[in-house]
């Protein structure tokens, strides 16, 4: 308390802030350290637990093999075929094997292949006869269920994966003439990608697993080839030694980037090994270091806002009292009409409320005028506004209907069909423009589309035909307004009038299997370059095809990017532009209305 004393209310501040800070830090590296030990602990336990279970699913899988081999050695079949493998019956052993075999590997999906083997038969899917042959060499006289290795298969690419590889001599118990004989072996291949032993592949990422057999051949579960060498390579000098040492507890290896786990299993000859990629470890750190640094510099900004609240609260207004107060003596008699606000504590704030009373009801009053008069203002003025707009809205249809209506009156009277039917269409298509809705029925919109195309088989004197397809569920979905307009015109103008002979307009609708609505617009004009079609509705600057970027955008906004134009043209062939919308049915209308408004 006495480093606090005969010192200023700032000083006093900066030097708690100060010693929040230090303590802060030393509280951060505290738990990044724990942390870190947590962590590499936790992937330790992870690593040894998965290990000893990898041993034992292991030993399960020896043990399963071997009883597969005993069934396998007391089949007459088998036997009959080693002792005696060309004669006419041979051809009923190797079926009567094979139904028996096949059982077996369809029961066991990790069985790869069961292969037999003597000096006269060489029989597999997976490996020719000298491998067989070595295999049969590497068994000699032994007795049981014995393992060959990871071995990689003879027939397959060379990158395919290994197998484990188990064998047994097949002795004779049946006939006399060669009872207790060695008659040939049989090989049986497993798939470890298939077997119970696979560990998890997504998860753990930073711990790899894998088999090795004696002579160093590896099988990685959950890591490339290559990388399970580099790891592997780093132990490979030391087995022997860690033969002799291994007992029932994995033995630990550390090394520069790899923190390993290495359990033998003598019934198999095989190394169960785990790895722990130090740098994928504690790259992990690099974010919750991150966090737990935010957290400290929030606690620390955190308690220098509350420490700089509570000083605001208590010396700021008492300066400011000071100062209003001094101003006034001085003569300065314009601070009498303004209210002094005194943002502190409770007692501070009662001490500036009563003085201020008086001012701030006038000059709340004042205020209310003020607001009052404008409001009264505003609403006046956009009351003409909506007057003027509503006349305007009355004249201009009226006007133009009256005029076209004049226009047709004369074009009747004068025995010019052409242009009564323009001016017909013209009136249909200007009251379908300018009603409120944003979105109407397809086939309010394809009625308003006749109209448009009446004018212009008039204007081009009839130098295409149109054939509509619309399939009848699609009529009463909605699609915007004034959609279908730009592309006809489009079709009209870049494609039909270009071309020398008559041409063809295609309009149709349908509703597809994914649950969208599509509109084709097909024609047989000059069509357009691949280079243009793939720069069509991209926003470069090309003005030629503006209704088409506009159409195809106006879609985008209103219903998202899954929606929007799909257009497909070849030269001199033409162009089908498929419009593609959403199934908006009457039910569903109000919140695309909705959004279109917005």
């Amino acid at each position: 308390m006495k480093l606090l004393k005969n010192r200023t209310i700032k000083s006093q501040f900066n030097l708690i802030i100060a010693s929040l800070i230090i303590v802060c830090s030393l509280l951060g590296f505290l738990v990044n350290l724990t942390v870190q030990n947590l962590l590499l602990q936790n992937k330790i336990n992870y690593a040894q637990n998965t290990a000893l279970k990898f041993e034992s699913e292991i030993n399960h899988l020896f043990k399963r093999i071997n009883s597969i081999s005993e069934y396998i050695q007391y089949e007459p079949a088998l036997e009959n075929l080693f002792i005696n493998p060309f004669n006419d019956k041979t051809q009923s052993y190797f079926n009567d094997l094979h139904v028996k075999l096949t059982s077996l590997s369809i029961m066991n999906h990790d069985i790869a292949d069961i292969a037999l083997v003597n000096d006269a038969i060489s029989w597999s899917s997976l490996f020719n006869k000298s491998d067989l042959q070595a295999f049969l060499h590497q068994l000699d006289g032994s007795p049981g269920l014995s393992s060959l290795g990871i071995v990689p298969p003879s027939f397959i690419a060379a990158t395919a994966p290994s197998y484990l590889v188990f064998g047994r001599n097949i002795w004779c118990y049946n006939d006399p003439n060669y009872f207790g004989q060695k008659l040939g072996s049989v090989i049986i291949s497993i798939d470890p990608a298939k077997s119970s032993i696979q560990l998890p592949h997504n998860k753990n990422v930073d711990t790899y697993f894998m088999l090795a057999d004696q002579n160093l051949n590896l099988y990685p579960f959950n890591c490339i080839d290559s990388l399970a060498q580099s790891i592997f390579s780093t132990v490979t000098t030391q087995l022997p030694l860690l033969q002799e040492n291994i007992t029932h507890v994995p033995l630990q290896v550390d090394t520069p980037d790899y923190v390993m786990y290495i359990s033998y299993i003598p019934s198999m000859s095989y190394y169960v090994i785990s790895a722990i990629d130090k740098h994928s470890l504690f790259s992990d750190l690099g974010t919750t270091r991150i966090l737990i640094a935010l957290i400290i510099l929030i606690v620390i900004l955190f308690m220098w806002l509350l420490i700089k609240l509570l000083l605001s609260s208590v010396l700021t207004p008492i300066n400011k009292l000071y100062v209003f107060i001094k101003s006034i003596r001085e003569g300065n008699h314009k601070k009498l009409k303004q209210a002094i606000i005194l943002e502190g504590c409770t007692e501070i704030n009662t001490l500036g409320n009563e003085f201020n009373r008086m001012l701030l009801e006038i000059n709340t009053l004042n205020h209310q005028l003020f607001d009052t008069t404008t409001s009264l203002y505003e609403l006046e003025i956009e009351k003409n506004k909506a007057e003027i707009a509503h006349l305007r809205s009355q004249i201009n249809p009226h006007f133009l209907y009256n005029t076209l209506e004049s226009i047709r009156g004369i074009a009747l009277e004068k025995e010019i069909p052409q242009i009564a039917t323009m001016t017909v269409a013209m009136g249909k298509i200007f009251r379908y423009s300018i009603k409120g809705a944003s979105t109407a029925p397809l086939l309010e919109e394809l009625t308003i589309i006749k109209a448009y195309l009446d004018i212009q088989l008039v204007r081009f004197n009839c130098k295409f035909e149109v054939f509509y397809s619309i399939h009848p569920n699609t009529e009463t979905l909605y699609v915007p307004k004034m959609i279908l307009q730009p592309l006809i015109e489009n079709a009209i103008f870049h494609g039909i009038e270009k071309k020398i002979d008559a041409g063809l307009l295609y309009i149709g609708s349908k509703i597809t299997p994914d649950h969208a609505l599509y509109i084709t617009i097909q024609d047989d004009g000059v069509g357009m370059s691949s280079d243009t079609v793939e720069t069509l509705l991209l926003n470069d600057g090309i003005t030629s095809h503006i209704g088409i970027l506009n159409v195809h955008n106006r879609i985008k906004l209103l219903y998202g990017d899954a929606y929007g134009l799909q257009i497909v043209s070849s030269e001199q062939l033409g162009t089908k532009i498929t419009i593609v919308l959403p199934i908006i049915s009457t039910e569903k209308r109000n919140n695309y209305a909705e959004r279109t408004h917005s």
